[in-house]
């Protein structure tokens, strides 16, 4: 007989959550739960948690030793879809572990080398079919301009002939679709993102949020459910995650959108500091607080 094994599930995943993070952490996400998630939680706790926690996340992030110039790591910035071409070459998936990324400043070629490498033991999504030239050349968004655009049904769209393929392997699966229903499914969350978007325009996530079309996220889960970037020794963006997000705005012709910013070039920073330094003016969105 199968047994409901879920409340021993939550257990081992919140003592594992307490041995990765340590106490501290572990209480953050039980009040985050709690004042959220929780069956007790209502609109007073959830209003209370939006009050609390952008000044808790701000107030614990360790800025990177070093550096003068104001920086906050959780900003949302508005630039041109057409401003983000090139990918981040940072190990794939580049959103792993997405939370702890925020304010994050590496040094070395990750900006600048010709392949992406991927994660050792990563079996989620290939990555061939999120990763080209450029982002207009991958499978995903000549998928969703074909579907678009062009009026294509999603059966014949590359993505699909690709997740289906995929299910005939053992090479990973398209965002987990194990299934004709599930690829149809996937498909429609697309569909109904782009009708959204077309409809009401581009909204980030925390007014989403506050219009109650979105709930019981957490501010780090929010912002990364936003476009992400990194941003190269040059000032250059490059792409890290929501590319239905990002390859919908390409399509609109959308002049501006939210995207928050993950990783930074050390270079990059040290520019960050002449400018901060020198009092100079930069148009560059990253240095407007300067």
């Amino acid at each position: 007989m199968r047994t409901n094994r879920k409340p021993m599930d939550k257990v081992s995943n919140a003592i594992n959550e307490l041995r990765k993070r340590g106490l501290s952490a572990f209480a953050r996400v039980s009040a985050e739960y709690g004042l959220l998630r929780s069956p007790i939680s209502n609109v007073a706790s959830r209003n209370l948690y939006w009050k609390v926690a952008p000044r808790y996340y701000r107030w614990r992030w360790s800025h990177p030793q070093g550096y003068m110039a104001p920086l906050d790591p959780f900003k949302i910035i508005w630039i041109s879809p057409d401003e983000i071409n090139q990918f981040s070459r940072r190990r794939y998936p580049q959103d792993r572990n997405v939370t702890r990324l925020f304010g994050t400043v590496k040094s070395g070629e990750w900006d600048r080398r010709s392949d992406i490498p991927t994660e050792p033991g990563y079996d989620g999504t290939p990555a061939y079919l999120y990763h080209a030239d450029s982002f207009e050349e991958t499978i995903i968004h000549q998928s969703l301009k074909q579907r678009f655009v062009d009026g294509r049904p999603w059966t014949e769209t590359p993505i699909v002939s690709e997740a289906r393929s995929l299910l005939d392997n053992d090479q990973g699966l398209w965002r987990g679709c194990d299934s004709e229903a599930a690829i149809r499914q996937r498909c429609g969350e697309i569909e109904a993102l782009y009708n959204q978007i077309a409809t009401d325009g581009y909204r980030t996530q925390f007014d989403l949020i506050e219009q109650g079309e979105v709930r019981r996220v957490g501010f780090l889960e929010a912002l990364a459910n936003e476009v992400l970037v990194d941003i190269g020794r040059d000032g250059e963006f490059l792409f890290a995650n929501a590319r239905h997000r990002l390859s919908i705005a390409k399509i609109l012709e959308l002049e501006m959108i939210p995207v928050v910013i993950l990783v930074r070039h050390e270079k990059w920073m040290d520019e960050r500091e002449r400018v901060y330094s020198d009092e100079a003016i930069s148009e560059h969105p990253d240095m407007r607080e300067l």
